[in-house]
């Protein structure tokens, strides 16, 4: 257990509670339809107010509907924190109450003394065939009272420093409601197919302390949910359920796009080939800029990464840049990647001192007023994450957990407006950084986090 006691100091719930300025009520209907929030930034108060913005404790709302249990799935976990999120709203795991059953998956942790909670808590440690890939999904699931359901997809570890100090993504589902009993599983599924999609990823863990879970999800509604789930599991894959030919296959049959040149951000840069033509073109290039048209194939699109210097670093709230990182075995055989980096700018968002461990990827118009659809997800831009295709199919390494928001199915137009003016229409979508983007300049160091 970690030495960090936070459940024993009042003053903990106190400065917490203290921080949440905006109701939760009013944050969700500013976001919808998009539901998309950053985390809350405990050295940035304009982010505590922020409609946009949420802090772990609010995800335990009251507004959210009452709570019953929950499933936790992370990479990293410190389970005094964890705990502490809920004793925050009142849900007693420190209090002479009855608590709330918590299942945790997780890749690694301080779970020593887990026992001692063993009337509440299940836990297991997931681990993956290769030490190429990891655990590294973050997903919450809650179940009410009342039998609804309420899931979030999310970057963040179970980590005090990475909900307070660094920018993180979280999208929320709406509230699913039970169906009727008896009703047939295949039932209340959306337009999208999340139901299916998440229960094909749950079961792929083949665990049992899963399988409550799995029934809980199978009798909820989940037809209001309009964005797609998307996954990835360790293994060779000979169908397009998975990583980047699952997300291949929803952006040909969906988005529409003329233009426009693809923006990926996140954490960690993985093994991405030699030369851009290792890799790139016949992977991850193509994907991102599938459509209906397939204008690309007669143009050249760029790509931008989207990664913090070493002055960014040193300028954060966290100048050890502890959860950012380029491994010294990659970059070496990767020099190419230099000339397409950009650095992390979040002025607009209150949030350029707090590095990014969000992940996010999407196809900026060239005009920089709209954007053909977006990516939350905990995949950052590797192979082990969104997989190397061979003869034998696709092989991925890692677990991974996230949404596509495609605007045709979200508000019903070709792209999400980032701007209020006579082109665009609808309500305004807010990326993670601020446009434009401003190139590594040759001075620049890309932060190594050796």
């Amino acid at each position: 257990m970690s030495d960090k006691m936070y459940f024993y100091l009042p003053s903990y719930k106190e400065e917490a509670l203290e921080k949440m300025k905006v109701p939760v009520k009013k944050k969700m209907e500013a976001a919808h339809p998009y539901n998309i929030f950053l985390t809350t930034v405990d050295e940035s108060p304009e982010t505590h107010e922020e409609l946009t913005s949420m802090s772990f404790p609010e995800l335990l709302d009251p507004y959210f509907g009452e709570l019953e249990s929950s499933l936790q799935i992370t990479c990293l976990v410190d389970l005094g924190f964890l705990l502490a999120q809920y004793d925050i709203m009142g849900h007693g795991y420190f209090l002479p109450q009855k608590p709330k059953p918590l299942t945790l998956l997780y890749y690694n942790g301080d779970l020593e003394l887990a026992d001692n909670y063993k009337h509440f808590l299940t836990h297991v440690k997931v681990d993956t065939p290769t030490d190429f890939g990891c655990h590294h999904t973050k997903m919450m699931v809650f179940r009410y009272t009342d039998k609804s359901v309420r899931i979030i997809v999310h970057t963040a570890n179970l980590l005090e420093d990475q909900w307070k100090s660094y920018t993180q993504g979280l999208w929320i589902s709406p509230k699913c409601p039970p169906l009727p009993p008896d009703t047939d599983p295949k039932v209340g599924d959306s337009t999208t197919n999340f139901k299916h999609d998440v229960l094909h990823y749950l079961s792929s863990y083949k665990v049992s302390e899963l399988q409550p879970w799995l029934e809980i999800l199978k009798a909820v509604d989940m037809s209001d949910v309009k964005v797609f789930f998307i996954a990835s599991i360790p293994g060779m894959h000979t169908t397009d359920d998975w990583g980047q030919l699952k997300m291949g296959k929803i952006l040909k049959e969906h988005i529409v796009a003329n233009d426009g040149n693809i923006i990926a951000q996140y954490s960690v840069i993985g093994s991405l080939g030699p030369e851009p033509s290792s890799w790139f073109p016949s992977n991850m290039l193509s994907v991102f800029t599938s459509s209906k048209r397939e204008w690309w194939r007669n143009n050249t699109p760029q790509i931008k990464f989207i990664y913090p210097t070493q002055k960014c670093v040193s300028k954060s709230y966290d100048k050890t840049g502890g959860y950012v990182g380029y491994p010294k075995e990659t970059r070496a055989k990767q020099e190419w990647v230099l000339s397409y980096m950009c650095d992390w700018y979040s002025d607009k968002r209150y949030r350029t001192r707090a590095l990014p461990h969000i992940k996010s990827y999407c196809r900026l118009s060239t005009d920089e007023k709209k954007i053909y659809y977006f990516v939350l997800t905990s995949a950052n831009m590797s192979k082990a994450a969104w997989g190397f295709r061979a003869k034998s199919g696709l092989s991925l390494q890692s677990y991974e957990a996230g949404v596509i928001l495609v605007p045709q199915i979200l508000i019903g137009q070709d792209y999400f407006p980032l701007v209020n003016d006579e082109v665009t229409r609808g309500k305004v979508f807010l990326l993670p950084y601020d446009l434009p983007l401003v190139p590594h300049s040759d001075s620049d160091v890309p932060f190594w986090g050796d």
